[in-house]
């Protein structure tokens, strides 16, 4: 069972964390290690909030799961939740979940058509809405990995630090 931190926009995400919590605690897939509403004093500085979230929540995790919706990006705590859970000596695993009306907009289907490949795998390719939505270390992820491709036009989950799956998946 994995210790879970889960990383969203409290406002506008609760109904699908609370709804992944409810389909994981159903299934005995995790422990919820994620901070909620009053858990930190939101007045304290920055570094403070981080600290605490890093010796309190993420120390014992295994993987984040951010939750992405329309303004995930933009929350400011986002990406040093996502920095605190990859770096340091123990660095967990990170998943990415889109809530389902931004995935459709992020992405476009197509299939590999690459003479070294031809596979015909079905790919998502990122549309231009993906650089608006997707968390910086999670987007930063997808084009490593586009740079650094060297036999096909696409890759799989298990060549990324950081998955992303819709939030029906």
């Amino acid at each position: 069972m994995h210790k879970t931190f889960i990383s969203y926009h409290h406002k506008n995400e609760q109904d699908l964390k609370d709804e992944i919590i409810r389909k994981g605690l159903e299934g005995g897939e995790f422990i919820d290690k994620s901070v909620s509403d009053g858990d930190i004093d939101t007045n304290l500085e920055e570094d403070r909030i981080m600290r605490i979230i890093r010796e309190e929540f993420l120390q014992d995790s295994s993987v984040v799961m951010v939750l992405i919706g329309e303004e995930t990006s933009q929350r400011p705590f986002i990406n040093s939740e996502i920095q605190a859970g990859l770096w340091g000596s123990n660095p967990t695993g990170l998943i990415g979940v889109v809530r389902d009306e931004v995935y459709e907009r992020i992405y476009t289907e197509t299939t590999c058509t690459y003479s070294g490949c031809n596979c015909g795998s079905s790919l998502n390719v990122p549309t231009n809405e993906f650089v608006n939505k997707i968390p910086n270390l999670i987007y930063r992820n997808y084009f490593l990995l586009e740079d650094n491709k060297d036999t096909a036009p696409h890759f799989k989950n298990s060549d990324a630090y950081a998955s992303e799956y819709s939030g029906a998946n």
